[in-house]
């Protein structure tokens, strides 16, 4: 099986198709009903024992998202209308703006 996975380097956007060892400095989340205890707690603690920067949790049902930043080894956790990653500088997430209706 090959992954593709969207890198972002010095304001450039590439692919890479291979297999890739190690951690990610990012991981997002989109939470379902059968896998959200899971994703909530298991892999949490994964990430964070792994050295993964930031966690991203999107809750669709609550309509929420929530940013975990890794504080050595313990998660330090936002949730507010605006977020703003350490990982990619400069992004920022309007959460009202996510979940508006048409």
């Amino acid at each position: 099986m090959d992954y593709f996975i969207i890198i972002y380097e010095k304001r450039k956007l590439f692919y890479i198709q291979a297999h890739i060892f190690g951690a990610p400095d990012m991981v997002c989340e989109i939470l379902s009903d059968s896998t959200r205890k899971n994703d909530l707690i298991n892999k949490s603690e994964r990430y964070l024992k792994n050295g993964i920067k930031e966690n991203w949790i999107i809750d669709l049902l609550s309509k929420k998202v929530i940013l975990r930043k890794n504080r050595n080894s313990t998660w330090l956790q936002e949730s507010s209308n605006t977020l703003q990653s350490e990982v990619l500088v400069g992004f920022t997430f309007d959460t009202k703006e996510f979940f508006e209706e048409d």
